[in-house]
């Protein structure tokens, strides 16, 4: 069960009837590599540090150049 997500619209994963491996997380702070490890794919964004492109298991093009739209496309999400 992950437990690393906290915040506002934060919840585990259990709540919606989902495997964490099911889960997709996007970030681009070292915060988000706690996250990164609660779930079966992770995105780092182009404007990422090189410690959290490492942790992640994808990294895309920077928010501005439609990082997470590429990003859903690529995984097949849309």
């Amino acid at each position: 069960m992950a437990t690393a997500l906290s915040g506002a619209g934060a919840y585990d994963e259990s709540h919606f009837g989902i495997e964490p491996e099911e889960c997709v997380a996007f970030g681009d702070g070292g915060n988000d590599i706690s996250m990164f490890r609660c779930v079966g794919t992770s995105v780092a964004m182009g404007n990422a540090s090189d410690e959290v492109k490492a942790a992640a298991s994808h990294v895309t093009p920077h928010v501005d150049e439609d990082g997470i739209a590429r990003a859903c496309r690529d995984l097949g999400l849309i």
